[in-house]
């Protein structure tokens, strides 16, 4: 079953907010890479979304303690850090 997760990032002083539907929390946050990064929504230079994508995806979520369904993960772009928390905001029911 799929469930909704709600991707909060903070790049460069902006924070960007997207859903993805997934099983998983890392199979959201690839829905959310793919449409965010990979779409330029997020000001990445375009020659370094693929690189930083990679590395959001590559790297493990860590879970955040003392907080229910809360993930989170970071990369750098150039010397920027991307830091994206993942949490699971509504079970399917389907």
């Amino acid at each position: 079953m799929n469930a909704l997760y709600t991707i909060l990032c903070n790049y460069r002083g902006g924070t960007y907010i997207g859903q993805a539907r997934a099983a998983k929390p890392a199979m959201a946050l690839q829905r959310w890479v793919t449409s965010a990064i990979g779409k330029g929504v997020i000001p990445i230079p375009a020659d370094k979304r693929s690189a930083v994508g990679e590395a959001l995806v590559r790297e493990s979520l860590v879970h955040v303690r003392d907080c229910a369904n809360v993930w989170c993960t970071t990369a750098l772009c150039s010397s920027d850090l991307i830091l994206v928390n993942i949490v699971r905001t509504h079970e399917s029911t389907e």
